[in-house]
Order: C-alpha cells, then structure tokens, then sequence
C-alpha cells in the first residue's frame, strides 16, 4: 500500500511538470494531544529545589499523632512522648511509626522502631534520613 501511494505522488510529480505547474505533496497533519494535568494529591514528591524543612517534618508528624491520640488530648507538642505524655500503646506506637514510614516513603528497621519513643525522636529519624535544611 505504501508504495502505491509513492508511485501516486510520482504520477502527479509527473503530470503537473508536464502541465508546466509545480506539483506538491499533501500535506499530513497529525493531532496531538496535549498532556492532562495529572492529580499527585495521593503521592508526596520531595524534589532538591523544594527541599524538606525540619518544621515541615515535625508538622506531619504531628497531624499523623492527631489521629491516634483522643481528641481532648491538649499535650500534643513536639516534645511529647508517644507513652507517658500521650498514652499510646505499643500496638498504637508500631501504627504511628507505620504511618510515618508511608508518610516519608522510608522504611524504619524493627531496630529503630524502638528507639522512637517521642514526637522528637521521630523527627529527628526523619531528619536524617532525608535531606533537611533547619
């Protein structure tokens, strides 16, 4: 089929020379679609030029706490530990680390698991694993 459609601009080549015209080629136009905005609501990008600040570590840990701790409770403050001060359970502290690890796409081995023991502990992991500016 293709070199049938060669031989066709050929014949017209051919033709309008001979009519003493210049002959040109169709032209093909494509369409091209125009890339949609995507949604990354669901996704947290940390990039070099918008580089995680300390405060912003110790913001999203704290909401992560909001919803483990009862809601009366007015003792969440970035010293807080998860225990004594906040009345968290070992189950409920394993779910908070979990919900960090997600938070900041890390994984925490079980042998620093139990070396975050406070709102500052685990900001202080964070920190340094990540690439943070004070």
């Amino acid at each position: 089929m293709r070199h049938v459609a060669s031989f066709r601009l050929v014949a017209l080549a051919s033709r309008a020379r001979s009519a003493g015209t210049v002959a040109t080629a169709p032209r093909l136009r494509l369409a091209v679609n125009k890339p949609s905005a995507v949604s990354l609501s669901s996704a947290r990008w940390y990039s070099s030029s918008n580089k995680l600040k300390y405060a912003d570590i110790e913001l999203k840990i704290m909401n992560i706490l909001h919803r483990f701790v009862s809601p009366d409770q007015t003792m969440l403050t970035p010293v807080s530990a998860f225990s004594r001060d906040l009345g968290l359970d070992r189950v409920d502290i394993d779910e908070v680390v979990m919900a960090i690890e997600k938070e900041f796409a890390v994984e925490i081995p079980e042998g620093d698991f139990e070396k975050i023991h406070s709102i500052r502990d685990a900001v202080g992991y964070i920190a340094k694993l990540k690439d943070v500016v004070q």
